[in-house]
């Protein structure tokens, strides 16, 4: 429904454009901060000043969970470690980066016109709208931005675009590595005596997404460490939906995929993806051996 009676964000407190309510809890449209849900009780907590010193932190939180279609529920027990554990700017050139990241994710095409708004001032953890609006008035000043003026938008530079990839890789220092794959017991040896071992051996630290605690959406923890991974390993033995949303969304993020499926099953994979240069393995020793030789190949 609308907000007709101009119901504030409980983070940044502008007026909300859509809420609702639900199972106590509403659901929120926010210009700044995006969706998002809250419990009605941290709604209250909220507005009365619980994280004062640090909404503008929350509030980028919210925008960038929302503008990867998957929206947080804030909750009393989930806040706090949001924060902490947040990857916040520190130079301006931190700043700038992430505005900068955020005007190539709106271009659909090089040269073209996007929308930057005042109210897009979480995009980079910016306190209000004026330091965000100062931070874009120094991309248009270094050459990143043209201004198109009277109120028609940005355009992305060729100096902008030339910086791209190095402003999208994925930090090259991260240890971790994301194993996406079937979690049954058929495919446990895989993982114990093929996939972990051989990433170990490198010095790198395998992931699982059910093997890791967590509070939030298993949806929003898997977009989490597939992006704070150094390359991802996409197992399609089962053929299961997952593995391929997840490898999708790292090919997307620009991490290296490295690809495998169980030999009996590779004629079962979707067209799309038995093109890559996948694994095939019969026993687990085989799955070991050959990953150790495609990550000395291709990433170590």
């Amino acid at each position: 429904m609308s907000n007709d009676k101009g119901v504030r964000c409980p983070v940044c407190e502008a007026v909300l454009e859509d809420v609702s309510e639900e199972d106590n809890k509403l659901a929120l449209q926010c210009a700044s901060c995006g969706r998002f849900s809250v419990g009605l009780q941290v709604y209250g907590a909220l507005l009365k000043g619980a994280y004062a010193d640090q909404l503008n932190v929350l509030s980028g939180i919210l925008r960038d969970r929302s503008d990867k279609n998957s929206p947080l529920e804030l909750l009393s027990n989930n806040i706090a470690q949001l924060i902490s554990d947040a990857d916040l700017p520190e130079t301006q050139s931190e700043y700038m980066t992430l505005i900068l990241r955020f005007a190539i994710r709106q271009s659909k095409f090089r040269g073209d016109r996007i929308a930057i708004k005042p109210d897009d001032y979480p995009v980079a953890f910016a306190k209000n709208s004026e330091e965000f609006m100062f931070f874009l008035r120094g991309l248009v000043k270094e050459g990143y931005l043209e201004d198109q003026g009277m109120g028609h938008g940005y355009v992305v530079t060729s100096e902008g675009w030339e910086s791209v990839d190095a402003i999208m890789q994925p930090s090259s220092d991260s240890r971790q590595v994301f194993v996406a794959m079937w979690f049954d017991p058929e495919t446990e040896d895989a993982w114990n005596e093929g996939i972990m071992p051989a990433v170990r051996s490198y010095g790198f630290e395998p992931v699982r997404i059910d093997k890791r605690d967590f509070n939030e959406k298993i949806c929003s923890e898997i977009l989490i460490q597939v992006e704070k991974s150094r390359f991802l390993i996409a197992d399609f033995t089962g053929s299961r939906g997952g593995v391929y949303f997840e490898a999708g969304y790292a090919l997307g993020f620009g991490l290296e995929v490295i690809w495998s499926c169980q030999e009996n099953d590779f004629d079962g994979l979707s067209f799309n993806t038995r093109q890559y240069n996948h694994i095939k393995w019969n026993k687990p020793i085989d799955l070991r051996e050959s990953l150790l030789k495609r990550i000395d190949a291709t990433i170590a």
